[in-house]
């Protein structure tokens, strides 16, 4: 492989390309659905929690993995810096709490 770092960092793109398009379809979807029951609230809120890991993940790949500013990454995710920078200081939290779980194992 001719250069391992530019692969990297087109895989990284390529994946953040995918799921803002995906998020994207989700959305015109969800406009022309009928608001979801009451008691189907909670299944809401799994689904947001899924949504905010999903991005924590990308957020920490390209901040770290592909080198990318805030502001690149805001690009990329279609979402503003101050998000980028609050998902990422999300996310960083979050792995310190399991890294400190694992080390009490």
């Amino acid at each position: 492989m001719e250069s391992p770092t530019g692969w990297v960092y087109r895989v990284a793109i390529n994946h953040a390309r995918r799921v803002a398009r995906r998020r994207s379809m989700e959305q015109r979807v969800f406009r022309k659905q009928v608001p979801m029951p009451t008691f189907r609230s909670r299944w809401r809120d799994l689904e947001v929690s899924r949504v905010t890991v999903e991005r924590q993940r990308q957020v920490v790949m390209l901040r770290h993995v592909a080198e990318m500013s805030e502001n690149e990454i805001g690009t990329v995710l279609g979402i503003s810096r101050g998000t980028v920078s609050s998902t990422l200081h999300d996310a960083h939290q979050r792995l310190g709490r399991l890294l400190d779980d694992e080390k009490e194992l």
